[in-house]
């Protein structure tokens, strides 16, 4: 088994202490586990990715319930050959987005050696605005400061610039 997706399906912490024991995914490369509450059952979540590290290449999490600091240990630690992270998604923080983004997250994504692709979604405040003008500004306001922190985060730890997607 090399791909698996299980999107929006209810993951218990059984689920993913059945998945983090399974044999049958010591070579899995892609791992989809979008909309599923992992929040919840993050130390099961955290044990899984242990168990994948060596051999996942790709990691879909969108709207997971994951917050910032739930970044900090998992790719710091697990994930030595993540190429790919789609929808980061840390909208859950709390105070401005891209200020709790930058001081922690991007500079342990930064410290991901084999990360190439980013996939980001825009944070919830830049559709506050009824006028589209003013939602187009503040996602442009959110890309460029974003675009800028990794940039610098990567000059910073001399590592090569991962590209970035903004969703």
């Amino acid at each position: 088994l090399r791909t698996l997706q299980l999107n929006a399906c209810g993951m218990s912490e059984m689920d993913l202490n059945f998945f983090a024991s399974s044999p049958n995914l010591h070579h899995l490369e892609q791992l989809d586990l979008s909309e599923n509450h992992l929040s919840n059952h993050f130390s099961h979540f955290d044990t899984l990715l242990e168990r994948l590290g060596h051999c996942l290449a790709a990691l879909q999490i969108e709207d997971c319930d994951l917050d910032d600091h739930h970044f900090v240990h998992l790719f710091t630690s697990t994930c030595t050959k993540l190429q790919t992270l789609k929808y980061w998604n840390a909208c859950r923080n709390q105070g401005p987005y891209i200020d709790t983004l930058c001081s922690t997250g991007i500079n342990n994504l930064v410290l991901m050696n084999s990360l190439e692709v980013l996939a980001v979604n825009y944070p919830p405040e830049v559709y506050v605005s009824p006028h589209e003008e003013d939602v187009l500004e503040s996602r442009r306001q959110f890309s460029t400061r974003l675009l800028a922190q990794i940039e610098q985060a990567c000059e910073r730890h001399h590592k090569k610039l991962f590209k970035t997607i903004l969703i």
